[in-house]
């Protein structure tokens, strides 16, 4: 699937992240909902 900037999206599984500013891990859950701001080789 290819994203395009300002694309809207859903998470479809768990996916284990570092919080960029604050830097402790966080655990983002299906279902959260977001826009794509940026998008880097298409992850």
């Amino acid at each position: 699937m290819s994203f395009k900037d300002y694309d809207v999206a859903a998470l479809t599984e768990k996916i284990q992240a570092i919080h960029k500013e604050t830097q402790p891990p966080i655990q983002l859950i299906p279902g959260q909902v977001d826009t794509i701001l940026m998008n880097f080789d298409n992850n």
